[in-house]
């Protein structure tokens, strides 16, 4: 199968950890695609601005086990795994989960469009659940046929809307919301809501992140210029902490917090016991940034801290860029 990349992706998320697990669980996270175009013309997305959302066809290229099971060691792979959500001891098909070391490591990934420049080879999404630097290998739009059960309705009568597109073709195409409910049948463990009780800001860390925001710390994908799309979940068009860019990396950093991004063994524990003897603050990068949080007793998510890293600098980890406290042992990673 001939397969190459088209372009790569843009994210907030440079390592596997705090990388949320569905994208929409993190809707207010950005991302930008961009085409290769050397290999891709620009013009392969004219039209994409009329759908909503896409797929993302996409290479898992940050597994630790990659080199072990492409080329000679495809194949090699365990049978079952232990989802993470499933509780311990419990093993399923790993074809019968999302993890992303599967035969072929290849994903399969539902997002937002909330820009499209046919004229540089760019999107601009959002809801997003990539690993920065991400290889895509296709762009897919999302029709109503996609939904499980969906029953078209040929008596149709929902809101309209001409096109954006300034082409007198596409003039006279309207985009038409469609509403629909999915009849979908999932294990317990992935229907479950173990989402934290909520995310809080310390003052300091607020004000860290206010700073490194004006700073430009999150650009391209958040800060002045840049292209953003509206929440569409938890039903509030404003972001925590005002109506600025800086609420929006607020926003987002929340979304991924509430899904507890911790290891295995420390989620599901809160400040008591274990999380009781911890030292230093749970850590993950978002962006150029590097986030310190505790949780509480009750489930509450306290931001402590919000400090600017040089990602430059970084060392390589199977793909995902790794940070060493320079004051510490360097084979320790942050």
């Amino acid at each position: 199968l001939p397969l190459h990349a088209i372009g790569s992706i843009r994210t907030p998320f440079p390592k596997r950890m705090g990388t949320p697990r569905q994208g929409t669980l993190a809707p207010s996270s950005r991302a930008i695609v961009s085409l290769d175009t050397s290999a891709v013309p620009p013009a392969t997305l004219c039209g994409l601005q009329n759908h909503s959302h896409v797929w993302i066809i996409f290479g898992f290229h940050a597994n630790t086990n990659l080199l072990a099971t492409t080329g000679t060691g495809f194949g090699k792979i365990k049978a079952k795994i232990r989802p993470p959500r499933a509780g311990r001891g419990a093993k399923v098909g790993v074809l019968a989960t999302r993890s992303p070391h599967r035969p072929n490591p290849l994903g399969l990934s539902l997002v937002r469009v909330t820009h499209v420049d046919a004229e540089r080879g760019v999107v601009h999404l959002s809801g997003v659940d990539l690993v920065d630097g991400t290889p895509v290998y296709d762009l897919k739009p999302i029709v109503p046929f996609d939904i499980p059960d969906y029953q078209f309705d040929r008596h149709h009568t929902g809101e309209e809307k001409p096109s954006d597109d300034t082409t007198s073709q596409d003039k006279t195409s309207h985009n038409v919301h469609i509403q629909a409910s999915a009849a979908l049948t999932v294990p317990s463990w992935v229907a479950q809501d173990d989402e934290l009780s909520r995310v809080v800001f310390a003052a300091e860390a607020t004000a860290a992140l206010r700073e490194l925001c004006d700073r430009g710390c999150f650009l391209p994908l958040y800060g002045t210029g840049a292209r953003g799309g509206s929440p569409h979940r938890r039903g509030d068009d404003h972001p925590p902490g005002g109506e600025g860019e800086d609420g929006h990396v607020r926003r987002a950093i929340a979304e991924v917090l509430a899904q507890d991004p911790r290891s295995a063994t420390a989620r599901g524990t809160r400040g008591g016991g274990a999380a009781a003897e911890r030292a230093e603050p749970y850590r993950l990068l978002f962006c150029a940034a590097e986030i310190g949080f505790d949780v509480g007793d009750d489930g509450t998510v306290r931001v402590v801290d919000v400090r600017k890293v040089d990602l430059s600098s970084a060392q390589d980890g199977d793909g995902v860029p790794m940070l060493y406290d320079r004051e510490k042992d360097a084979s320790q990673p942050v």
